[in-house]
């Protein structure tokens, strides 16, 4: 499968979810990811607390930019104003 056909795929199942359902889909995964940054202890234990803080980060910054692109999304089907007539 070419990778451009898997990403309309993917592409495709997620806009069906909706804005708001995606939003909240990537903080419900990701943010149980935090329960092991208080497991982490020294040693090897440090790759937990690692991993715990990079995919819950990686959850909330993808909710922000999502929320933060959303209505230029949605300003794309604004009409465009040409000129303004009656002002002078």
């Amino acid at each position: 499968m070419p990778a451009t056909r898997w990403r309309g795929l993917v592409a495709g199942r997620l806009a069906r979810l909706g804005q708001v359902r995606l939003v909240w889909l990537s903080l419900l995964v990701t943010q149980p990811a935090w329960v092991l940054v208080p497991v982490a202890e020294p040693g090897w234990g440090v790759a937990l607390f690692a991993v715990g803080t990079l995919v819950a980060s990686a959850g909330m910054l993808l909710s922000v930019v999502w929320v933060l692109l959303s209505p230029l999304r949605s300003m794309r089907d604004l009409p465009v104003i040409t000129s303004v007539e009656g002002h002078g």
